[in-house]
Parts: C-alpha cells; structure tokens; sequence
C-alpha cells in the first residue's frame, strides 16, 4: 500500500513540476477573452486606489477583498477552474455590497444570509433611483446565475474532472460565459463608485480616469460625467 502511495505521490510531483499555463495565450480567442476580463479588472483596481481615502478602513476592506476575488476568479479561469472561478466570483458580490453599504448600513457586515443582505440594499433609498436601482438588479441576477454551480443546478454545471493530467485545459466557451458575467459584475461595482462618490471620480488624474471610465457601461457614462443634468 505505501509502495503505491509513494508511487502516485512520485507522478504528483512529476506534474507539478511539468505544470505550464503557457499555451492559453497562443489561442488569439482565449486571449481576446482574457484581456477583455483583464480590461474590467484592471479599472476597478484603479478606481479603488484612487478612492481609498472615501472610505472607512472596514469598508475598504470588504472592497479590496471584493476586487481581490474578482482577480482570483480570473486567475482560475487561467487554469480551465472554471466552477471554482464562478464561486469566487459570487463572493466578490457579497464584499463588493458589504463594503459599498457599510456607511449606510452600518450592521451590514454582520449579515450571514445573502437573501436578506439583498433585502436590506434594496430596501435602502440609494437604490430606490432609475439609475442605481438596474445597477442593484443585475448584480441581484448575477448572483443567481453564479448560485446554479454552487447548487450544481443543472448538468451543464457540473465539471467532470477525472485526473490532475486535465490541467490547465482550455474552454472558450466557459471562459467567454464567466468574463461576460464578470464584465457585467465589475462594471455595476466601478459604476456606483463612481455615482456615489462622484465628486471624487472628477478629481482623478485624467490617465486613471479614462482607465476608470472603459469600466463604466457607455450608457451610464453620461450621468457619471454629469453631462445630462
């Protein structure tokens, strides 16, 4: 028995070893993919940089660890994790409004169920606008499609992963669905930032701020940059 423990442990380390995530890159699809979550990713870290002194340190936090999921997730989907990178995901929305509602919702950290954490964002009068209250409802919608792989709802959600030796594998399909659910996801967290705190949004270095912006859906850029009032 240990000869073959021993035997197995032997090919694990060989894998590891031999490991490379290399090739994803020389697919121009799969990267297109990659770079277009890369692009999202990229202006919420700025954003948050740039905004960190709006926030109460608790806050800010739950808002890095929110940005920080949406970075693993990607990282994940760089190894065909794809069901994993959902999960992360899913949790980047239970920081991103923990942190985004603390100030107004003080006791909102505390909260374990993520069915009244909704209720109680959506009941809140900020969200209770023509141009927040989409913002909260898509968000709301993501979530319950990222549920269906915790609950593994339907087969199609289901990996099947036999052997380490499947790894890094490569789907685009899996990988266009997660980074268009991630897109949407980002840009509602870099939208109502830069709604909420807006006179901070207008005070960034015009460089961070186009960066910022390519975050921000077209059709809510011109409320953000307060050209339709």
């Amino acid at each position: 028995m240990a000869r073959e423990i021993t035997a197995d442990f032997s090919e694990l380390e060989k894998f590891v070893k031999e490991y490379t995530i290399e090739s994803i890159f020389s697919n121009a699809e799969l990267k297109g993919i990659i770079s277009q979550y890369h692009k999202k990713y990229y202006s919420y870290i700025t954003v948050l940089a740039e905004m960190k002194n709006e926030f109460e340190e608790k806050q800010y936090e739950y808002l890095l660890e929110s940005c920080s999921d949406s970075g693993t997730a990607l990282f994940h989907i760089f190894h065909g994790a794809y069901k994993s990178s959902k999960l992360i995901l899913r949790s980047s929305i239970e920081t991103f409004l923990k942190g985004f509602c603390k100030k107004d919702i003080p006791d909102i950290i505390e909260e374990t169920s993520m069915y009244e954490l909704f209720r109680k964002v959506k009941a809140h009068e900020y969200f209770d606008s023509e141009f927040t209250k989409p913002l909260i409802e898509q968000i709301h919608l993501g979530y319950k499609e990222l549920c269906k792989d915790v609950h593994t709802a339907e087969q199609i959600n289901m990996e099947n992963i036999s052997a380490l030796n499947h790894f890094p594998k490569s789907s685009i399909e899996n990988s266009k669905k997660i980074t268009e659910l991630s897109s949407k996801l980002i840009a509602c967290y870099i939208t109502l930032l830069c709604h909420k705190y807006n006179k901070q949004y207008h005070k960034i270095h015009y460089k961070n701020k186009d960066i910022i912006t390519l975050g921000i859906p077209k059709k809510k850029r011109p409320t953000i940059n307060n050209i339709d009032k």
